[in-house]
């Protein structure tokens, strides 16, 4: 369940709780009010009725009592207005005892009504009484759940800054690491740049030298052919006179001097192959070291990601703990 809901829920549990127990205070404070207030008057009314009535009855009584004195112990004495105005107020009297007595019926089953309706409502207000021990009850649960699940709470954000700390010290870590490897690739690449620069002079100045050779081949195979030919006229002219010991030491030196120079091509040819070589291990080193670059960035791209979505897990935290915190200290105030 949502932390925000709960807490809602308990909020307005404790508006209700203490409406309820408004309402239950008033309305009991109420119904005592009524109840005594009715009875009072009940009592007056009562009372006064049958303090009328007595006085009624006592004075039908007098009036009979005096009516039989007379009749009996008078005779002759009373007159017959007397008699007529007794009688005439002994039915007006009887009248009004009649009256009092049918008010005091009607008030008795008043009071009787009252006394039912007072014993329900004395029921209503024990019941309410009950559901507000149970209401109360439930609070006091609720309350002890929050605060077990603020203590859970400060328990994860404790685990989530623990987890942030070692988070960003790791974070350190790569970012040191990173700048190390920046540096060591910056190096490498400076160096492997020199060593091309090198490799680049080297390979122009043994192109140099190839070209050189090459002359120098050229013009010795000029050399040679030349010199064939002259061997070749001076076979062919065997008249002449010519000391075939000399062009033969001259011809033997010169190839002496062709073979040498194909050594030296030949030698050339292998120290810019091995440059070449070379060259293609720098190119494959620097490949390699911009690899681990690229690697580097991305490993430093997804910590820093985690850093983020620690970082806003923890405001998030904050916020539901400050929020609880405040509707846990309104709570109290508003009951």
């Amino acid at each position: 369940m949502n932390k925000n809901l709960v807490i809602g829920i308990l909020a307005a549990m404790l508006v209700l709780a203490s409406l309820w127990g408004q309402i239950n205070n008033k309305t009991k404070k109420a119904l005592q009010y009524q109840m005594a207030h009715s009875q009072h008057s009940q009592s007056v009314k009562t009372n006064g009725e049958a303090h009328n009535a007595g006085h009624a009855v006592k004075a039908v009584h007098t009036v009979k009592a005096v009516h039989k004195e007379t009749h009996v112990d008078v005779g002759p004495v009373v007159s017959a207005a007397e008699v007529a105005e007794s009688k005439k107020m002994l039915e007006v009297t009887e009248a009004q005892l009649a009256g009092l007595r049918e008010k005091f019926a009607k008030r008795t089953q008043e009071a009787n009504s009252l006394t039912v309706k007072i014993a329900e409502k004395e029921a209503v207000i024990s019941a309410l009484t009950e559901e507000k021990k149970r209401l109360s009850s439930e609070l006091a649960q609720l309350k002890k759940a929050i605060k077990s699940s603020q203590e859970t709470d400060n328990q994860h954000i404790g685990a989530f800054r623990q987890q942030l700390a070692g988070v960003t010290k790791a974070l350190k870590a790569k970012e040191q690491q990173f700048i190390a490897a920046q540096n060591e690739c910056k190096a490498a690449a400076k160096h492997s740049a020199e060593i091309i620069k090198e490799l680049e002079q080297k390979v122009s100045a043994s192109d140099a030298s190839v070209k050189e050779l090459q002359a120098k081949l050229e013009s010795s195979d000029a050399m040679v052919k030349d010199l064939q030919t002259k061997v070749e006229a001076a076979e062919a002219a065997n008249a002449q006179l010519l000391d075939e010991s000399k062009v033969a030491s001259d011809y033997e030196v010169a190839r002496a001097q062709v073979v040498g120079l194909e050594k030296i091509i030949e030698e050339k040819n292998a120290a810019i192959e091995e440059t070449g070589r070379e060259l293609d291990r720098l190119k494959v080193n620097m490949d390699v070291l911009l690899s681990r670059i690229a690697d580097q960035q991305d490993a430093l791209q997804e910590v820093s990601d985690e850093n983020r979505e620690l970082v806003q897990e923890l405001a998030r935290k904050n916020k539901e703990l400050a929020d609880a915190n405040e509707q846990l200290l309104q709570a109290p105030v508003e009951q």
